[in-house]
């Protein structure tokens, strides 16, 4: 049986998002977290998307901020915002000498991710909420090379969305810092996985793009692309949301 999340449901109450305990779920799933989205060749294009734009600035010496414009894989900085236990993203880009940070609310994830990636120095996590999370100042000033967020944005009520996405922009260095964002397309109100049953928002790829542009991106890619599970205790088929952006 293939279970579609196609329609838009009732809009959840804020109130309704503070009090579902998401730590608690993830904490729960960490062992079959990995399964999740395994086989997902759009999160694969989005992550080979960015890599070339990253590898484009330590070739060109594109930096700003640099007296000489030259620079190495190590100053460039990278976040993946719901890093959860690490893989593929903080994993790739941190094996590629870049400097990268995971964020992720789950202590269970990310004790996980700390062991699966012992071997890179310059791979970090940190325990926070992403709303009360910032980089350092140093960095949150327009220093943040590439943000990743993979399937996280719909844990947030809308209101909470607009003010990550305007927060995230901020922190992209002007002309050259990237977001990568990615989302479950129509999965709006109350959402059943083999998780849990949680509260969910989803915007449309317009309507993302429009809150992007607003908050000083051009989206450079976006589409949408099928996605399915046959590890799960059913056949799962959603449709996943890819868009690249680009700090003006």
């Amino acid at each position: 049986m293939v279970h579609r999340h196609t329609e838009k449901v009732e809009t959840v109450d804020p109130e309704e998002f503070a009090k579902f305990n998401l730590v608690d779920t993830y904490n729960k799933a960490k062992d079959i977290y990995p399964t999740f989205t395994e086989g997902d060749e759009g999160r694969q294009r989005a992550l080979d998307w960015a890599m070339l734009e990253l590898k484009s600035l330590v070739q060109s010496g594109n930096d700003q901020t640099s007296s000489n414009g030259a620079r190495v894989p190590a100053d460039i900085y990278c976040v993946d915002i719901g890093c959860a236990h690490g893989q593929p993203v903080v994993q790739i880009f941190a094996e590629q000498g870049f400097e990268v940070t995971g964020v992720d609310i789950s202590n269970g994830l990310l004790d996980q991710a700390r062991r699966n990636l012992a071997y890179l120095p310059n791979a970090h996590f940190e325990l926070a909420d992403m709303r009360d999370w910032s980089p350092a100042p140093t960095r949150a000033d327009g220093n943040v090379d590439c943000i990743f967020t993979f399937y996280v944005f719909g844990h947030l009520p809308l209101v909470d969305y607009e003010a990550m996405v305007a927060k995230m922009a901020g922190w992209l260095r002007p002309k050259t810092g990237i977001l990568v964002l990615a989302t479950v397309a129509q999965m709006h109100g109350w959402v059943t996985t083999r998780a849990a049953t949680f509260p969910s928002t989803s915007l449309t790829i317009q309507e993302n793009t429009a809150l992007l542009e607003r908050n000083g991106c051009e989206v450079v890619r976006a589409w949408e692309e099928e996605w399915s599970s046959k590890t799960m205790a059913t056949e799962d088929s959603r449709t996943h949301q890819f868009i690249c952006a680009r700090r003006k």
